[in-house]
């Protein structure tokens, strides 16, 4: 069995709490994830909503750097992710406001190894509009969009409302990159406008972008949720974008509950049982490792420069 899986907040948490990545109290740890064949992990550095934008900056520089030494390092290119062993992490950054305006600093993060970023978290920012606020993307934050388009940080569209997320594809389509959204369910199965409409996650995945289904209940089906509830957002996805873009973005660590029978990332093997009898080991594979595989491989750049 394994896993790659699009969005963990285990980083931020891990430095906060200074705590090992082997073993701690977390949703995550490498003890939790002895159960996995192989595993790896996009582990995102959270922009905390209750500091500044220069804190933040702040704090991802800390707290990639804690968790870099103890993951052992970062996975930056596809080498490196075909080369991988058992344990892989690559860095990713959720909500981009940490920027502070400054658009070279998008090299920083990407010279820390960043390979994806999340553009918006809450609210309004200097960068646009998240799910929960109006308006779109800020001239700033289309110069973000551009600016990850060309230095090879894949926008992730998780978090960010309707509006930023057409520009966004309207934008990648027009310069045939991918973007992808690491933790975003279906809003045809849950109505949270967190998750994503049909027609967006179409053409996301038309795009070569790939989506992960998020283990929170409120974006599942409402205060608690089932791990059949997980498999009806994967039915969902699958049936309107076929078997090749559906992946896990779990949001271990940054989730305040889980749904009923998980409880940490080992849990997930209830998971991947329950989906290989109804939908069969290629299906199983595909979701829990392959399709963001694949997209990594392929997206990824090729070597270290």
């Amino acid at each position: 069995m394994k896993l790659f899986d699009l969005h963990c907040d285990t980083p931020y948490e891990l430095s906060k709490k200074k705590q090992k990545l082997k073993s701690n109290d977390l949703h995550v740890s490498l003890e939790k994830a002895e159960i996995f064949d192989k595993y790896i992990q996009c582990a995102a550095v959270w922009s905390d909503s209750e500091k500044s934008d220069s804190e933040c900056l702040e704090s991802f520089c800390g707290a990639s750097a804690y968790f870099e030494k103890e993951a052992g390092g970062y996975i930056e290119t596809a080498r490196e992710l075909e080369g991988s062993q058992r344990y892989g992490f690559i860095l990713t950054v959720e909500d981009s406001r940490l920027l502070c305006g400054d658009l070279s600093s998008l090299r920083l993060l990407y010279e820390r190894g960043a390979r994806a970023m999340t553009l918006l978290w809450g609210g309004k920012s200097s960068v646009g509009s998240a799910w929960n606020a109006h308006g779109s993307l800020t001239d700033f934050g289309k110069e973000v969009l551009e600016g990850c388009f060309d230095i090879g940080i894949v926008p992730d569209l998780s978090h960010a409302n309707d509006t930023v997320i057409s520009y966004a594809l309207e934008r990648a389509e027009q310069r045939k990159k991918p973007v992808i959204a690491t933790h975003s369910n279906s809003r045809s199965i849950c109505p949270h406008m967190r998750n994503l409409t049909d027609e967006n996650a179409v053409r996301i995945a038309a795009g070569g972008g790939i989506i992960g289904i998020s283990l929170f209940p409120p974006h599942l089906r409402g205060e608690t949720a089932e791990i059949s509830d997980i498999i009806s957002h994967i039915d969902h996805y699958i049936s309107i974008l076929g078997t090749e873009s559906v992946c896990l973005g779990c949001d271990l660590d940054g989730i305040g509950s889980t749904p009923e029978g998980i409880s940490h990332i080992g849990d997930l093997a209830r998971l991947y049982d329950a989906l290989s009898k109804s939908h069969g080991s290629y299906i199983c594979e595909r979701v829990f490792y392959n399709n963001a595989y694949i997209f990594f491989i392929n997206n990824l750049p090729q070597g270290r420069t």
